[in-house]
Formats: C-alpha cells, structure tokens, sequence
C-alpha cells in the first residue's frame, strides 16, 4: 500500500477552495491546471488550477495517523474559503484520529464522507465545529466502536437541521459535551440507539439548538456522568 504518513506532505493550502482526491482517470482536469510543486508524496501527482488543487495517484491514497486539524487551524491559516473536497480516492482505514479536521471550514456546503472507514478512530472531537454553512454530511459508513470522545463534534453548525447518526456505536464514548452545541437550525434527533453507560461528560451538548422541538433520548443512562 502507498501510505500518507503525515498529511503535511501533501502540502494543503489554506486559501484552497476545492481540494481533490483521485484517480487520473476519473477526474477531468481544467484546461490550464499546472503541476503543483508543494506536494512531496513521490506516488502522488498533484496539480493547481487557481485556489483548485488536485491529487491524483493510480493506486489508493492511503492516509496513517493523526488527520487532526487537517483542514484548519494546524495550517498558517483557516480553510475558511474551501467549498468542495472529493474524497474518491482517499483510504482511512490507519486513521486513528480526526479530532478538527474541519473544524473551522465555514464555506463547506456538504460533505460526502460515506467512503471513509472509521474502524480505528479514537476521536472525533470538534470534527465539523463551526462549519456554519454545513448543511449535509453523509456519516452512514461511520464506524464508531471504538470512539472515545465526540466532544463539540458538530458545535457551530447552524445550517444543519437532521443528522442521521443512527449507525453510530457510542459504546466506548466518554465525552459527549456540546456535540451538537449552537445547532440553531436543527430541527430534530433520534439518538434513541445512543448507550450512554460509560459517558462522563454530557454538559450543553443541546445548548444553543433554540428550532429543536424533537428528541428522542429514551435510552440514555448518564450514570457515569461527571457533568
């Protein structure tokens, strides 16, 4: 397998506004697009067109680790302008964190994330925090059993009014404060599949949510909550 050890190496801009992940012959390249310079992973062929930057490999990108942060404030500056990422050609079976990957990304409309394997990810802290634009995200092929912490994970995201997180396993979670703190447009939640057995941290984890009217929580059992 070729495998991303450090995100770093890819050489991600900050003032991006489209970021692509795939396969050369899935992926129509604008007429113009120039060899971007800035990426260092030998099995990867990166371009630039404008703020557009594509990275193209024939085999699976495949990413190891930490993907802390990737797309913000570890970076010189805030991915504020992004607007697309395709993630076609992006493995995340050695991922085992994504603690911020977006956070801050205020022009992301909608993320398809149904290809991302979650199996050994630990933590999803802060994730989608202060997307405020997020209106859509495809979470369906989440596996979370073995998360620990989804602390803030989508606090800030005011366009979104359902997430569907009824695959989520929160068996192993502990931290579930403000996961969806400052949701102003969230209208609904089924986290009737939730087991909250080992949570110890549940504090304004609605705060904010003033269009909620609907909540199914009938199975939560906070008896290890802290606060």
């Amino acid at each position: 397998l070729n495998t991303v050890s450090s995100f770093s190496g890819l050489g991600l801009q900050p003032s991006s506004t489209k970021i692509v992940f795939g396969y050369p012959n899935e992926v129509d390249l604008p007429a113009g697009a120039e060899i971007y310079t800035g990426c260092d992973v030998s099995f990867i062929k990166a371009y630039k067109y404008g703020n557009e930057y594509y990275y193209l490999s024939e085999d699976e990108i495949c990413m190891s680790g930490s993907l802390d942060y990737m797309f913000s404030s570890e970076r010189s500056a805030y991915f504020e302008s992004l607007s697309s990422v395709d993630f076609s050609n992006f493995n995340t079976e050695a991922v085992t964190n994504m603690i911020g990957m977006f956070y801050n990304c205020k022009s992301l409309p909608s993320l398809d994330l149904s290809g991302f394997n979650t199996a050994n990810v630990k933590y999803l802290a802060c994730m989608f925090e202060n997307c405020e634009k997020l209106a859509s995200v495809d979470l369906s092929s989440f596996n979370t059993e073995n998360v620990e912490g989804i602390n803030f994970m989508f606090a800030g995201c005011k366009k979104l009014q359902n997430i569907d997180l009824s695959a989520f396993n929160t068996a192993k979670i502990v931290g579930m404060s403000s996961v969806f703190s400052n949701c102003e447009n969230l209208t609904s939640l089924d986290l009737s599949s939730f087991n909250t057995e080992n949570v110890e941290s549940m504090s304004e984890m609605f705060s904010g949510c003033s269009s909620l009217t609907s909540i199914d929580i009938s199975t939560f059992r906070p008896d290890k909550a802290i606060d």
